[in-house]
C-alpha cells in the first residue's frame, strides 16, 4: 500500500511519501536512516545498564559485598563531582585571569 499526500496551505508544504507496512515516512532528499548520534544515544544507555548490572552481580556474589559497596567503582564515580568542580573553577580562573594558579611540584 502506498499513499502520497501533498498539501500546500499558507505557503507551508507537507509531503508524506511511501507510507506502508514495509516503509517509513521520509522527507524529500532525506536518507531516512539513523545517524551515528542516533546509534550512540541508543547504545550508550544500554551499555551503562549492562555495566552497572554486571558489576553489581560481581560485587555481590564474587566479592560478597552488600549495600552501597555493590556499586561499581564507587570511589571513582564519587570523586567525579569534586574533579568536575576543580576543573570548572580552574577554567573560569584562566578565562577571567583571576587567581587559580597551580603550583609546580
Amino acid at each position: 500500500m502506498r499513499i502520497r499526500l501533498s498539501a500546500n496551505t499558507n505557503n507551508t508544504s507537507v509531503i508524506l511519501l511511501g507510507v506502508g507496512p514495509t516503509t517509513t515516512p521520509t522527507t524529500p532528499g532525506g536518507s531516512g536512516g539513523l545517524t551515528f548520534g542516533g546509534y550512540f544515544l541508543i547504545i550508550l544507555p544500554v551499555l551503562l545498564v549492562v555495566y552497572v548490572v554486571v558489576f553489581v552481580l560481581i560485587n555481590r556474589f564474587a566479592r560478597q559485598q552488600t549495600g552501597l559497596d555493590m556499586l561499581p567503582h564507587r570511589g571513582f564515580w564519587g570523586a567525579i563531582p569534586g574533579y568536575t568542580k576543580d576543573g570548572v573553577m580552574f577554567l573560569v580562573s584562566r578565562v577571567t585571569g583571576k587567581g587559580g594558579n597551580y603550583q609546580s611540584v
